[in-house]
Protein backbone atom coordinates (compact mmCIF):
# COMPACT_ATOMS: atom_id res chain seq x y z
CA UNK A 1 0.00 0.00 0.00
CA UNK A 2 2.73 2.42 0.89
CA UNK A 3 4.33 1.81 -2.58
CA UNK A 4 1.36 2.16 -4.76
CA UNK A 5 0.61 5.90 -2.15
CA UNK A 6 4.15 6.65 -3.22
CA UNK A 7 3.14 6.19 -6.84
CA UNK A 8 0.05 8.36 -6.88
CA UNK A 9 1.23 10.90 -4.83
CA UNK A 10 4.35 11.04 -7.17
CA UNK A 11 2.20 11.43 -10.18
CA UNK A 12 -0.14 14.03 -8.62
CA UNK A 13 2.81 16.40 -7.63
CA UNK A 14 4.29 15.68 -11.25
CA UNK A 15 0.76 16.40 -12.67
CA UNK A 16 1.01 19.91 -10.45
CA UNK A 17 4.51 20.62 -11.36
CA UNK A 18 3.52 20.43 -14.95
CA UNK A 19 0.09 22.18 -14.52
CA UNK A 20 2.01 24.89 -12.88
CA UNK A 21 4.94 25.07 -15.73
CA UNK A 22 2.00 25.35 -18.17
CA UNK A 23 0.69 28.04 -16.45
CA UNK A 24 3.71 29.97 -16.10
CA UNK A 25 4.53 29.93 -19.58
CA UNK A 26 0.45 30.81 -20.42
CA UNK A 27 0.57 33.37 -18.23
CA UNK A 28 3.77 35.15 -19.80
CA UNK A 29 2.00 34.48 -23.59
CA UNK A 30 -0.71 36.27 -21.81
CA UNK A 31 0.72 39.48 -20.59
CA UNK A 32 2.90 39.32 -23.87
CA UNK A 33 -0.04 39.45 -26.05
CA UNK A 34 -1.56 42.00 -24.35
CA UNK A 35 1.35 44.02 -24.01
CA UNK A 36 2.20 43.62 -27.84
CA UNK A 37 -1.71 44.84 -28.64
CA UNK A 38 -2.15 47.98 -26.51
CA UNK A 39 0.84 49.14 -27.93
CA UNK A 40 -0.34 48.46 -31.31
CA UNK A 41 -3.36 50.26 -30.37
CA UNK A 42 -1.64 53.12 -29.08
CA UNK A 43 0.71 53.12 -32.05
CA UNK A 44 -2.44 53.37 -33.98
CA UNK A 45 -3.97 55.89 -32.46
CA UNK A 46 -0.71 57.92 -32.46
CA UNK A 47 -0.87 57.41 -36.50
CA UNK A 48 -4.06 58.44 -36.72
CA UNK A 49 -3.77 61.63 -34.42
CA UNK A 50 -0.28 62.50 -36.62
CA UNK A 51 -2.34 62.26 -39.97
CA UNK A 52 -4.92 63.84 -39.01
CA UNK A 53 -2.29 66.61 -37.95
CA UNK A 54 -0.65 66.55 -41.22
CA UNK A 55 -3.77 67.14 -42.95
CA UNK A 56 -4.59 69.61 -40.67
CA UNK A 57 -1.63 71.89 -41.17
CA UNK A 58 -2.41 70.82 -45.41
CA UNK A 59 -5.44 72.89 -45.29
Amino acid sequence: MKIVNGISGDKSSRVVAWFFILGKYFYAFILQGLSLFTTFLVKRRLDKKKILTQYVEYE
